[in-house]
């Protein structure tokens, strides 16, 4: 019959069709989980050394002339001042550990009676705990601490009778560096702000 002819060759075309698609897909290759890109490797720089504030080499190029003017009438750096320790009225022993065996100028001014009339400054290398510690050994010692010059600064000023006596003394805290001044009877306006200036221009 027609129609059955008709039927039989669809079903065989569907057939063909099929076996064509099987085929089609057994040949697809499955590439498998894709590899992670290749990344080159991070190659960090050291971090730089922090450098280290340059210090004038004399007292001369420290201190600005004029401010010398004024210390005309006293010994700069007798033998007994060069060994006098951190510059300090406080007796602070804990303080003035803090800066042993790393002061790297010196320059102490001297009256006829060094124990009534001196300005003694000392230039001292320390990291940021050091200071941070010698702050507070200050402030405990009710020494005022306030920004200024850059940094931190701690001073405060007293007397005392037979004889008659102004003292006091000033601390400079700045980056590397910590610039101590002890002074009775001698305190020249602007002595550690011009000191600063030079240490930091």
């Amino acid at each position: 019959m027609p129609g059955s002819r008709a039927f039989a060759a669809l079903a065989a075309a569907g057939a063909a069709i099929t076996l064509t698609l099987t085929g089609c897909v057994a040949d697809v290759v499955d590439p498998g989980p894709s590899a992670a890109p290749e990344v080159a490797p991070t190659v960090t720089a050291a971090p730089e050394s922090p450098e280290i504030t340059s210090v004038p080499s004399s007292c001369e190029q420290l201190v600005p002339e004029d401010l010398r003017a004024d210390l005309d009438h006293l010994d700069l750096n007798t033998p007994a001042s060069q060994n006098a320790g951190l510059p300090s009225n406080l007796g602070n022993d804990d303080l003035a550990a803090l800066a042993e065996g790393d002061r790297v100028l010196t320059c102490n001014w001297d009256g006829e009676s060094s124990a009534d009339t001196y300005l003694h400054t000392s230039v001292v290398v320390i990291d940021g705990g050091d200071g941070a510690a010698a702050v507070k050994l200050l402030t405990d010692d009710r020494v005022q601490c306030y920004p200024a010059d850059g940094g931190t600064r701690c001073e405060f000023t007293s007397t005392r009778s037979d004889p008659a006596v102004e003292y006091g003394e000033t601390h400079l805290f700045r980056e590397d560096l910590w610039l101590a001044t002890a002074w009775s009877n001698v305190a020249p306006p602007g002595y550690t702000s011009a000191l600063a200036e030079n240490l930091w221009p």
